[in-house]
């Protein structure tokens, strides 16, 4: 999940496999593009998903020498956080000036792991995590994730991969839900708050979450032991 911006995509360059480019226009989101072939020129991002898969939303990073106008967002890769502009032709002021920037939150890539329940990170693609727990923890939780399905995937320095496990989040068709029987099956559902992993390896080093899904709240990061 990128934090800043590639350079802005042009149809004469050629791409090779993974480069990145991105499309939008300064001040508003920026969509982060990641190249699926080499030899990649011509093909625009937005209409050809055989040659780019979107990674990511990003803004511009902000800076002194841009006259930014009243709206424009803009962001601080070094603190994770955003601004919007309070003022027309804002030129020359630090986004520490209340009177010029508003504070918006986090970037994209830390709206996950900051301290709201009601902030997602976004991605059409897949949100791969990496964590790495400080003591032994045998499980993980996740909450307030739309998605189709996660990974989790434990794996010990010396053993690989010990422990792997992944869960649809596809709802069912109505069944019994008063819910959905009055107004109809939601796609995707809530990710419940619940362990969706236990662990026995004695040593697990590093939690890998994937998720093909399109937000990803995980307002703690809880990686906890759980006490039978």
């Amino acid at each position: 999940m990128p934090e800043t911006a590639p350079a802005a995509y042009n149809a004469g360059t050629t791409y090779a496999l993974d480069n990145t480019c991105c499309t939008g226009t300064a001040g508003a989101a920026l969509t982060v593009w990641k190249s699926l072939q080499s030899g990649n020129i011509g093909h625009a991002p937005a209409s050809s998903p055989t040659w780019w898969a979107q990674v990511g939303e990003v803004y511009s990073e902000h800076d002194l020498v841009t006259s930014w106008a009243l709206g424009a967002i803009v962001q601080v890769a070094a603190t994770h956080q955003v601004y919007e502009s309070l003022a027309a032709a804002n030129l020359g002021n630090p986004v520490t000036d209340t009177t010029k920037w508003q504070p918006r939150g986090y970037t994209n890539r830390w709206k996950m792991f900051d301290t709201r329940n009601d902030t997602q990170t976004l991605n059409a693609d897949a949100i791969i995590i990496d964590l790495t727990p400080a003591q032994i923890a045998n499980g993980l939780y996740i909450a307030g994730m739309e998605a189709d399905s996660v990974t989790v995937t434990v794996t010990d320095p010396v053993e690989g991969v010990v422990y792997s496990v992944t869960s649809s989040m596809i709802l069912s068709n109505s069944g019994g839900s008063f819910f959905n029987w009055f107004l109809g099956a939601s796609p995707k559902k809530l990710f419940t708050p619940r362990s969706i992993c236990r662990c026995t390896s004695p040593r697990p080093s590093g939690y890998r979450s994937t998720s093909p899904a399109a937000r990803l709240n995980v307002p703690y990061a809880i990686l906890a032991r759980w006490w039978m």
